[in-house]
């Protein structure tokens, strides 16, 4: 055997061990694709069959609004109160339903006179979602009648300094009186309101706008979020008089 022959033989075995790379490649890139189409499949498929099956969900602390109170009237108990619901959907329809999502209210519409009453808590949702159950099932709430009274207004000064031999004098500018609206109940425990002015050190005559506050007959600070009241701040005229002044004014 020659050497050219020696040489053709051994490079025919070496072609016959020489893996097929090429081919190899296209059977993993095959597989890996169809692998991908497989996990993908099963994703969608879980996903849809997730979706599909009714699921509850609780969306509790919801606020009970009162609607149809009607005119003349106001709730002086039962504002303020929650409940707690639970839904029935499809996954993607409740899993971001949050109060803001869910109406709940009571029906105020049939009362026509003041007093206490027991109504019905109702829900409102989005189509395709189905109330299971709201807690509490009914509320309380009273009613009372609307009314409308004048109460006078007083100055109180504190926190000034002035002058020796002087005295301070404080007096509304405007109306003395102003008018307050609101349940009967609540406006019984009104006696007056005041503006209260801390002007300081002051030598003569000065302006401050001061806020209107209620008090009642003992002198305690009232509020109520039941009560309008036709006038929020006032000014208030400071006056420093010496005592020639002052006995003028009372000549």
């Amino acid at each position: 055997m020659t050497e050219n022959e020696n040489l053709t033989e051994e490079y025919t075995d070496a072609e016959a061990v020489k893996p097929r790379s090429g081919k190899k490649e296209k059977i993993i890139s095959f597989a890996a694709k169809v692998l991908a189409v497989v996990v993908a499949f099963s994703i969608w498929f879980y996903a849809v069959g997730t979706d599909s099956r009714l699921q509850e969900r609780n969306v509790n602390g919801n606020l009970i609004d009162i609607q149809g109170v009607g005119s003349g009237f106001s709730v002086i108990y039962g504002n303020g109160e929650t409940a707690d619901v639970a839904v029935k959907g499809r996954y993607s329809d409740i899993i971001n339903l949050d109060t803001d999502d869910i109406e709940v209210y009571v029906d105020a519409s049939e009362i026509t006179q003041a007093g206490q009453y027991t109504l019905s808590v109702n829900v409102r949702v989005d189509n395709g979602i189905t109330l299971v159950s709201v807690y509490p099932e009914q509320i309380t709430v009273y009613i009372s009648t609307n009314q409308k009274k004048q109460i006078p207004v007083k100055v109180k000064a504190t926190d000034y300094q002035i002058p020796s031999g002087c005295t301070l004098n404080s007096e509304i500018i405007g109306a003395n009186y102003i008018t307050v609206e609101g349940p009967v109940d609540v406006l019984e425990k009104i006696s007056y309101a005041q503006a209260t002015v801390s002007p300081g050190v002051v030598s003569d005559s000065v302006t401050i706008v001061s806020a209107v506050r209620l008090y009642t007959a003992s002198g305690e600070e009232f509020s109520s979020p039941y009560v309008q009241v036709s006038v929020s701040e006032t000014a208030v005229k400071v006056n420093v008089l010496k005592e020639k002044e002052k006995q003028n004014e009372f000549i």
